[in-house]
């Protein structure tokens, strides 16, 4: 299984090594439906996660203190193509 930074590398990957390899990106993006076999990704809330980002840049400019913040998000797997097991 080899899993890429976003589904263009993955589609990239899958172009280079041929299809006799599992491949998983992230984002979702339209070209996992264009690749023969179809390519799987993991959709993020890439939304929710720029609001959440501008949210923090904003608060920091006004307040100028730096806390760590540490949020999770799900992710859901798009199966476009089979995979090994």
């Amino acid at each position: 299984m080899v899993y890429a930074g976003n589904d263009y590398v993955s589609a990239g990957i899958q172009s280079v090594l041929g299809q006799n390899i599992d491949l998983i990106g992230i984002d979702n993006q339209d070209i996992c439906l264009v690749t023969s076999p179809p390519l799987n990704s993991i959709a993020i809330p890439i939304d929710q996660m720029a609001k959440d980002a501008s949210g923090f840049l904003i608060h920091h400019l006004k307040d100028k203190t730096v806390r760590p913040i540490h949020k999770i998000y799900s992710g859901i797997i798009t199966e476009n193509k089979i995979m090994k097991k």
